[in-house]
């Protein structure tokens, strides 16, 4: 099957400073996206890898003035893609089933997310001083 999917929710405990994303799948992974569901409910994609390739393990660095600045609370949802047809040049046997599991032949996901911690004061400086950047840059 193309396009298999698995989610994964991880809920922030306290505010944080998201400044890196890695997606790390196995042979058959085909994508990976990350997103923020907030306090509130609504939702924001924070990353998306619609292109994964099983040897690059690349990690994307976000840039300062853009790294996602998340309130406690918010959960993290890393959505998850596997081809384990014929057509992904990485199946190493596209006729034997494939299930979840650690080896590299099976399917597995999941996102290594650096964080930093921000306190309450810091986490408001910072999404002030991040609202005073956008307006500033609009006038």
């Amino acid at each position: 099957m193309d396009n298999v999917r698995s989610d994964g929710y991880s809920r922030l405990t306290k505010n944080a400073r998201i400044t890196s994303f890695q997606p790390h799948l196995h042979n058959r992974g085909k994508a990976q996206c990350m997103e923020a569901i907030y306090p509130d409910g609504r939702q924001e994609m924070l990353s998306c890898v619609n292109d994964y390739k099983f040897g690059w393990h690349i990690v994307y660095n976000y840039s300062e003035d853009v790294q996602p600045l998340l309130p406690a609370n918010t959960i993290l949802h890393v959505i998850s893609w596997h081809n384990n047809t014929a057509s992904n040049r990485y199946n190493p046997d596209p006729r034997n089933w494939a299930g979840f599991g650690q080896r590299s032949i099976d399917d597995m996901s999941f996102a290594w997310v650096n964080y930093v911690w921000l306190t309450d004061d810091d986490f408001k400086q910072q999404v002030e001083q991040r609202r005073a950047s956008r307006v500033t840059q609009q006038q």
